[in-house]
């Protein structure tokens, strides 16, 4: 499957001539919003369509064992186990955030991510190497790295932040690049 074949079944903007996903979205509608509130934290966020990005933003809070605030993709079948890596472009607010990998709906199974640091109020380009994401259950790190076979079947990518402070949060999104 080539990644032009990917990015068209995550149903995503995509820039023909540099495989990547630039934000806004036309249909942003189709990414959502999940915050630890389904569970019954107190955490809240919204993304804010801009001229040339989308704003991820809102109020971490550790009540009620919350603690995470995200901004994720509609659910697709997406075989990136050829690609060697994701590069986005960000203008943070000075926290640590990640980047989110899943392969299963179901809540509980684990989830790859990958964290990276934001400089405030500056844009940044952080390439992700795919062996560099870790693997998650439940937002614990159960290994650190990760084969190339483990994401042969993405079904949702996506932004997140749960860094344990309590507080407001901005996360400008500017593009997502395959590699």
């Amino acid at each position: 499957m080539t990644l032009l074949q990917i990015l068209l079944m995550l149903n995503l903007s995509l820039s023909l001539f540099s495989n990547k996903i630039d934000f806004p979205l036309s249909d942003a509608d189709n990414w959502v919003i999940i915050n630890d509130d389904v569970m019954g934290g107190r955490s809240s966020s919204r993304a804010i369509n801009l001229e040339n990005s989308v704003r991820f933003t809102g109020n971490l809070s550790l009540a009620n064992n919350g603690g995470f605030a995200s901004f994720r993709s509609p659910f697709s079948n997406s075989d990136f186990s050829e690609l060697e890596g994701i590069e986005i472009r960000v203008r943070g607010d000075g926290r640590s955030y990640g980047f989110s990998l899943t392969s299963d709906r179901r809540w509980w199974r684990p989830n790859h991510k990958y964290t990276f640091p934001t400089s405030a109020k500056e844009w940044t380009t952080i390439k992700m190497p795919l062996a560099e994401f870790d693997l998650l259950q439940v937002g614990e790190v159960v290994r650190k790295g990760s084969p190339s076979e483990e994401f042969a079947a993405i079904i949702r990518m996506g932004f997140i932040l749960s860094d344990k402070s309590p507080g407001p949060f901005n996360l400008e999104i500017d593009s997502v690049s395959f590699y």
